[in-house]
């Protein structure tokens, strides 16, 4: 009776894990094609042709792994944009910076958002946040906004507040 327990529980654990493998797979392909419908809008829209583009199949399937656990629709214009940006014009975004929206919340993409919005370029590929209480006030920066995006590596407070552009 130990015997038949065992083997029939091995049966039950086999297809609860290939049932669990297929709605993952299912659930990262939804996503996935629901952000790639929201990009191919994007690049219609440009009408930009893609013909003798070199495409990176290695960025590709990173991509897909990191969008497939995308599921809230503001993300995942976030995401579109992304891919429709890769589509237009090649390594535009590396690796890298997948990694780093792969592991950002909702929460810390519209704090990036806030920041970009109220920085100022000061050189070709530089971008500065005012360290001055009453323009971070103005526009909605907290102190505690400019500690959780350095602690992710997207801006640098050391001498000021810059925005990496190391991604």
């Amino acid at each position: 009776s130990t015997i038949f327990f065992y083997d029939t529980t091995r049966k039950i654990l086999r297809k609860i894990s290939s049932f669990h493998i297929f709605i993952v797979f299912f659930y990262k392909t939804k996503n996935f094609l629901d952000i790639a419908k929201i990009a191919d809008g994007m690049v219609q829209k440009k009408n930009n042709k893609s013909n003798g583009k070199q495409y990176s199949f290695d960025w590709f399937i990173r991509y897909y792994e990191a969008s497939g656990n995308i599921s809230d629709k503001e993300m995942q214009i976030l995401w579109a944009k992304i891919l429709a940006g890769e589509i237009e014009k090649p390594s535009s975004y590396s690796l890298r910076t997948l990694d780093v929206l792969r592991n950002m919340s909702k929460e810390e993409a519209e704090c990036f958002v806030k920041i970009c919005n109220a920085s100022i370029k000061i050189e070709s590929e530089k971008y500065v946040i005012p360290a001055d209480q009453d323009y971070l006030s103005k526009n909605g920066i907290d102190y505690s906004d400019i500690l959780m995006l350095e602690e992710i590596g997207l801006i640098n407070s050391g001498s000021g507040i810059y925005i990496n552009d190391d991604l």
